[in-house]
């Protein structure tokens, strides 16, 4: 809503008291989504599978499109990360490096683990602890990708990696990091 409202001329607090979909203000996001460059997860009803989902151009549109979808995340294709990132000197974007982007690709439930993880490491300084982060979570993709969620909690306590990062916190950051593995642990184990 702050891009909106940002793009909209308001204030954040202004924006506030409109909805996130309100039609009065212009989706600045939304002729992107029609050109098929932002997607966004939605959720078969049925097979309660999530897929990601980007408009394609024999896509029908019914009505006037005014609003994006409402989704919990929306995508950016991986055609514009370089993009976004020439234009702003990489600042407050940051491009996911576990999770595979692409139409009618399944979004995994442990996703947004993987997602607000690496929005923690980027936070932290220390490079080895960083680069550990990345090898985790590689790690983790392996094992939940194989069909074998319930070792998950195991593979990740027995490794080095783990080890080490659990010694070597020693910021905030970091133990949001290791805060947010607790959770992906919790997830598939549960």
């Amino acid at each position: 809503m702050a891009i909106t409202a940002r793009f909209n001329g308001l204030e954040p607090e202004a924006a506030k008291h409109f909805d996130q979909q309100a039609e009065q203000l212009y989706q600045p996001f939304l002729d992107l989504y029609l050109a098929g460059v932002i997607g966004c997860v939605q959720t078969n009803q049925k097979t309660r599978q999530s897929l990601q989902k980007f408009r394609q151009p024999d896509d029908f549109i019914s009505d006037i499109a005014i609003n994006l979808p409402n989704s919990k995340f929306y995508l950016v294709h991986p055609a514009l990360d370089e993009f976004i990132l020439k234009q702003n000197n990489g600042e407050n974007y940051l491009v996911f490096q576990h999770i595979t982007i692409g139409h009618l690709l399944v979004w995994e439930a442990f996703f947004e683990c993987f997602c607000q993880i690496e929005k923690q490491v980027s936070q932290v300084a220390d490079l080895r602890f960083v680069n550990a982060t990345h090898d985790l979570l590689r790690q983790s993709q392996i094992t939940l990708k194989g069909g074998s969620a319930s070792s998950l909690p195991a593979v990740l306590e027995t490794s080095s990696q783990w080890k080490w990062m659990t010694n070597n916190c020693k910021s905030e950051n970091c133990e949001g990091v290791l805060l947010w593995f607790d959770e992906l642990k919790n997830s598939v184990a549960g």
